[in-house]
C-alpha cells in the first residue's frame, strides 16, 4: 500500500524522525487475539442477518402471494427485483466505502436493509412490495462486500482466505436459521412476522456496530489523517508495544492506482477473473433459484407450508458443511504448498493461487487479484 507521496527510500515524506510501523508486518507477526475475533464476529453477524433477509422473501412467498393477491408467476418479479437491488447496492456502496470508510457503510447498509425489511412487513400491494424489496436488496448488497473486506483487514495475510470463508458461512447460517424460524412463524403469525424479525434484528445490532466495530485499518493508513485511531487499534492487537507519537504507519501491501476493477484484467489476471466470475454466477444462480422457488414448489405439491420452508432451510445446512469442508481441505493444501514455496520461492505472489474457488474462496481470490 502506498499511503501517499513518498521519498526514494519508500517511506512517507512526513515520516521525518518518527518511528515507522509497518502495520501489515505487525499483524502478520502477532498472534490473533480477542480484538480480531470480535471484529470477525461482528462482520459475521452482519452477514448472518444479510443471509436471513436475502432468503426471507422466498420463505414467505407461499403465504405472501395469496395474501396480497399476487399470481405465483408474478413472484418472479419480486425475487428478481431483490437481486437487482443486491447488484445496485454492491456497485454503489462498495466504491463509497473507499471514500467514507467501511465501518460507516456497514452501519448505513445494515440500517438500510433493516428499515426496509420492516417496511416490507407493512406492504399491502404488489407495487409496494417490489419497491421495498429493491431497497432492501440495496442494503443487503452493500453490507456484504464491506463487512467481508473489513473483517480480513485485521487478520494476517496467511489467514485471510480462511477468514473470508468463515465470514461467508455467517450468510449461510442466517439463511438456514431464517428458514427454520420462518417454518415456525408462518403458520402461527403469518408472512409479515418473517420480515418483522428480519427488520428488528439488524436495527438491534446497530449499537454494537457503532460501539465496537473498528474502521478498516488499510483505509485509515491510506487516508493518513487518523493516526491516533490506528494506534488504538494496534494496541489492542499487540498490547506489548507502544505506538505513542511521533509514529508513522505504513502498510507493505501494494495497491495499484486507478479504478480497482480494471486491474482484474491486467498482467495476466483476465482468465482467472473470468473463471471466478463464472463460478460466482453459476453458484449464485443455483442458490437463489432454489432458495426462492423451493418453498412455493414444495407447498404446491401438497406439503405443509412449515415443512416446505424447513426443507428449503436444510439446503443451506449442506452449504455450510460444504464451505467448511472445502476450506479445511484448502487450508491443508495451502500449508503444504506454502511450505514448499518457502524452500523454493518460485513466485512472490503465490498467495493468489492459494485463494481460488469456489464461492467464499473465489472472493478471496478476487481480493488478491485487485492487489
Amino acid at each position: 500500500m502506498n499511503p501517499g507521496p513518498s521519498n526514494p527510500s519508500g517511506l512517507p515524506k512526513n515520516a521525518g524522525n518518527a518511528r515507522v510501523v509497518d502495520v501489515t508486518a505487525l499483524i502478520d507477526a502477532t498472534p490473533t487475539g480477542a480484538f480480531q475475533y470480535r471484529t470477525i464476529s461482528l462482520c459475521m453477524a452482519v452477514l448472518l442477518l444479510d443471509g436471513y433477509d436475502t432468503q426471507a422473501v422466498g420463505y414467505a412467498a407461499p403465504a405472501l402471494a395469496p395474501a396480497l393477491h399476487i399470481d405465483r408467476a408474478a413472484m418472479a418479479w419480486v425475487f428478481a427485483i431483490s437481486l437487482v437491488g443486491l447488484v445496485v447496492g454492491a456497485c454503489v456502496f462498495g466504491p463509497l466505502a473507499d471514500r467514507f470508510g467501511r465501518k460507516k457503510l456497514v452501519i448505513v447498509t445494515t440500517a438500510l436493509f433493516g428499515v426496509f425489511s420492516l417496511a416490507t412487513a407493512a406492504a399491502s400491494s404488489f407495487e409496494t412490495l417490489l419497491l421495498m424489496r429493491f431497497l432492501t436488496g440495496c442494503g443487503l448488497g452493500g453490507a456484504m462486500p464491506n463487512a467481508v473486506s473489513l473483517s480480513v483487514d485485521y487478520f494476517p495475510r496467511r489467514r485471510r482466505a480462511t477468514t473470508v470463508a468463515i465470514v461467508f458461512v455467517g450468510f449461510t447460517i442466517g439463511a438456514a436459521v431464517g428458514g427454520y424460524l420462518a417454518a415456525a412463524m408462518l403458520p402461527a403469525f403469518g408472512w409479515r412476522s418473517v420480515f418483522f424479525v428480519g427488520g428488528i434484528a439488524p436495527i438491534l445490532l446497530l449499537p454494537m456496530l457503532i460501539a465496537a466495530l473498528p474502521e478498516s485499518i488499510r483505509l485509515l493508513i491510506l487516508h493518513g489523517s487518523r493516526s491516533a485511531e490506528i494506534a488504538r487499534n494496534l494496541a489492542k492487537i499487540d498490547p506489548t508495544q507502544s505506538f505513542a507519537p511521533p509514529v508513522t504507519f505504513i502498510a507493505s501491501e501494494e495497491i495499484a492506482a486507478g479504478m480497482p476493477v480494471k486491474h482484474l484484467f491486467t498482467v495476466g489476471r483476465t482468465p482467472g477473473t473470468v473463471l471466478i466470475w463464472i463460478v460466482f454466477f453459476l453458484s449464485l444462480l443455483v442458490t437463489f433459484l432454489l432458495a426462492s422457488w423451493m418453498p412455493t414448489v414444495i407447498n404446491s405439491a401438497g406439503i405443509s407450508l412449515g415443512r416446505a420452508v424447513a426443507a428449503t432451510a436444510t439446503l443451506q445446512l449442506g452449504a455450510i458443511v460444504g464451505t467448511l469442508g472445502v476450506e479445511s481441505s484448502r487450508s491443508r493444501d495451502a500449508a503444504a504448498v506454502t511450505d514448499k514455496a518457502e524452500r523454493h520461492r518460485p513466485c512472490p505472489k503465490l498467495g493468489f493461487t492459494l485463494r481460488s474457488f469456489p464461492l467464499p474462496n473465489a472472493t478471496a481470490a478476487g481480493r488478491a487479484c485487485a492487489r
